[in-house]
């Protein structure tokens, strides 16, 4: 997600399940859970400069032009470059006393370009995104028990990422509308270890480049008061190439096909669907005299139903049952020393029910949202950090029984003084129920807390705006194991963000000041891994 700028982003929305909007692709009616970015075109002319800067001698310079036109198009170019040393002190005891070290090699240095064009008028809707990006960074190894005289690793990654993508979407006739998107990208890494001055380091200097083109075409139709038809075809092809010793090359061919039926009418809205997937591997394997291409073929049907009903003004139900099925990826199969070959697709029943409840009282909105859910997962894919953080270790949890609430609490008052109070707190069950003769049966799933939340405030007055944000995360394990070694302790982290609007004739200087983790906690995502401190970062941008 750093990769991408949030200057322009309209929303981001998480969906558990699926979202019942139209013209969706046939991809989005198989996701287990799906984060939507939406780019928002710009509203009027503007030139914006835009200076980053703070803790960890980070520098960020950014510049954005936004053009609108009379006859319905718009437009956006944006560039932006990062600069980060990534140095932070912290402290570690797991050497037998308790000491502060400097996490080193965390350095960074990005460009990333975007253009972005957008058309709209009474009956089509079209975008065209382009999008560059370039990297090199070093990776932080593992704090662990070592030698003093070796680093902490001193690995090196370099990326560079293209893609183009476009949509195009219009009514055709009154009850008939298509949406079609295209893209084509390509990725290319390249990951190096020292062992010069790292002697732990195994020797690597490897590249990869992935490349992929995807097509959709989704179709509405309106048949009948209240009722629609979706359909929607998606056709996607990937390709892995690396300078690695008797590398296999994999190549999939990726068809989705999807039928889908709503109805939505005063107080009740239904949505059923069916997705058929089918994927077509194929790599080459060494034989004897050489090389020979196989493949395999995996194929899936993913039945869904969703339902909402309005009780009354202020209170609806909803809920949702579904099948979701996800092939491993080429990051997952193939990168040496993180991919496993061997990994198999995810198969996933996800059955849900929710409540979402507001009331509008003297300038004030309460809102209140429960949900609870029950998911029945094999081969669960599970992706857990190594000592390195380009080496990740896959693989499958054969059986998993994963059962939670979720419970989100909002209180708003608008006006002069615009304020609000947003509560989240998680519960979730997600045990290993593979074996019972492994000492894993029964555990919690490596890296997913049992109890997690967050508290945000917000409020606006005037030119000025304060952000007040807690996050906190309860026991988690490195492991599908409960041994004290691979505990992780609970967290809480603080941060304040400061905002300040000048106004200078017809154009606007806004400055940002952010408090992060401002107690100072020391804590760990993970395992070995250690956050920073208490720190500062800012920012102004000046928009002509």
């Amino acid at each position: 997600l750093g990769r991408f700028s949030t200057d322009n982003l309209r929303g981001v929305e998480l969906y558990n399940g699926q979202r019942s909007a139209p013209l969706q692709t046939a991809k989005e009616y198989g996701t287990a859970a799906a984060v939507y970015l939406t780019t928002a075109p710009p509203e009027r002319d503007a030139l914006r400069f835009r200076l980053r800067g703070g803790a960890f001698g980070t520098v960020s310079p950014s510049v954005q032009a936004d053009k609108r036109w009379h006859s319905g198009l718009s437009a956006i170019f944006n560039a932006e470059g990062v600069y980060t040393t990534g140095r932070y002190p912290f402290h570690n005891n797991d050497f037998g006393y308790d000491t502060v070290m400097v996490r080193d090699n965390g350095d960074l240095r990005s460009v990333r370009a975007e253009a972005l064009l957008f058309g709209k008028d009474a009956r089509q809707d079209w975008s065209v995104h382009l999008y560059g990006y370039g990297s090199e960074r070093g990776l932080p190894g593992a704090v662990v028990r070592r030698p003093s005289v070796f680093p902490l690793g001193k690995d090196r990654q370099a990326d560079r990422n293209f893609f183009a993508q476009a949509r195009w979407q219009r009514a055709l006739t009154e009850g008939y509308d298509i949406a079609v998107r295209a893209k084509v990208s390509s990725d290319f890494l390249h990951y190096r270890t020292r062992p010069e001055i790292d002697p732990q380091a195994i020797p690597a200097d490897n590249s990869f480049t992935q490349r992929g083109a995807y097509l959709s075409v989704s179709q509405l139709f309106a048949f009948h008061p209240g009722w629609q038809a979706h359909l929607a075809t998606d056709l996607q092809y990937s390709t892995l190439d690396a300078d690695l010793y008797n590398f296999v090359f994999p190549r999939r061919l990726t068809g989705y096909a999807a039928a889908a039926v709503s109805y939505g009418q005063e107080r009740i809205r239904l949505n059923a669907s069916l997705l058929y997937t089918v994927a077509r591997d194929r790599f080459r394997q060494e034989e004897a005299g050489g090389f020979s291409v196989t493949g395999q073929t995996r194929s899936a049907l993913s039945p869904a139903l969703l339902a909402r009903f309005d009780v009354s003004e202020h209170l609806q139900l909803s809920g949702f049952a579904k099948r979701s099925y996800r092939m491993p990826s080429f990051n997952d199969l193939y990168y040496t020393l993180i991919g496993n070959s061997r990994l198999r697709p995810e198969d996933a029943w996800q059955f849900n029910l929710a409540a979402a409840w507001n009331r509008p009282a003297g300038g004030w909105n309460l809102s209140l949202r429960g949900e609870a859910y029950r998911n029945f997962v094999t081969d669960k894919i599970i992706a857990v950090p190594t000592s390195s953080a380009f080496r990740w270790s896959m693989y499958n949890v054969g059986r998993a029984d994963i059962r939670g609430t979720e419970w989100k609490l909002g209180l708003r008052r608008g006006g002069a003084a615009d304020c609000g109070l947003l509560v989240k707190y998680t519960f979730q069950h997600a045990i290993d129920k593979t074996d019972p003769a492994l000492p894993s049966y029964g555990n919690q799933i490596a890296y997913i807390p049992r109890h997690s939340g967050s508290v945000g405030a917000d409020l606006s007055w005037k030119d000025w705006r304060i952000d007040v944000s807690a996050i906190w995360s309860g026991v988690r394990y490195s492991n599908n194991s409960t041994y004290p070694d691979y505990r992780i302790d609970p967290y809480l982290t603080c941060d304040l963000r400061l905002m300040r609007n000048f106004r200078l004739g017809t154009h606007t200087l806004t400055g940002r000041i952010r408090f992060n983790n401002v107690f100072n906690r020391q804590y760990e995502v993970v395992q070995g891994y250690p956050m920073p401190g208490f720190h500062i970062l800012a920012d102004l941008e000046f928009i002509l």
